[in-house]
């Protein structure tokens, strides 16, 4: 995503532009004399980290995450359907970016022998 100025405004790209530039700030200082210099290269990788650790806090890159079960097969019990797709819901709100069609593959492939998959397809588009 780009905004009419060129710049970017998708999260990631942002981080991945803020490390070039914190490493092009690195060498620079490793390769200038100029105490002024030295420090105000300083001050701004100091502030391009900051910057990326709040992108990857905003972004949810972090080390420790949560992790969600997988759904339970579901196996032609009807009345277990609502929690089944629960689970579903569940696990794949934990999933960014995934498109509605690829939720319904995945959903469709914990219907276990059952008739009902092509039913529960058109709920879930619905």
């Amino acid at each position: 995503m780009s905004t009419a100025s060129g710049h970017t405004t998708d999260p990631n790209q942002v981080l991945v532009q803020l490390k070039q530039q914190l490493v092009a700030l690195e060498r620079k200082v490793a390769s200038q004399d100029c105490e002024d210099e030295i420090e105000q290269c300083e001050t701004q990788i100091k502030g391009l980290s900051d910057e990326i650790r709040i992108l990857k806090a905003r972004t949810g890159d972090t080390k420790a995450s949560v992790k969600i079960q997988t759904p339970n097969t579901f196996n032609r019990e009807r009345n277990k359907l609502e929690h089944f797709l629960s689970e579903c819901d569940i696990y794949l709100a934990t999933k960014l970016g995934i498109t509605e069609v690829k939720k319904v593959i995945f959903t469709e492939s914990y219907l276990h022998n059952t008739l009902d998959s092509i039913n529960t397809r058109s709920c879930l588009l619905d």
